[in-house]
């Protein structure tokens, strides 16, 4: 393998971290905590505020 072939490797691997790190932050604020609004009438909008 040459330099040029390995660089190439270096910055597809540093593409895929970031990658991987943006998706984990969106994850993160996927999974915050829902407000349950009490004053909505029946099961279907409660299931709409999850």
């Amino acid at each position: 393998m040459n330099r040029f072939e390995l660089r190439e490797f270096e910055t597809l691997i540093l593409s895929r971290l970031e990658e991987l790190e943006r998706n984990s932050l969106a994850g993160q604020d996927a999974q915050s905590v829902v407000e349950l609004d009490q004053q909505a009438v029946g099961r279907l909008s409660r299931m709409d505020a999850l």
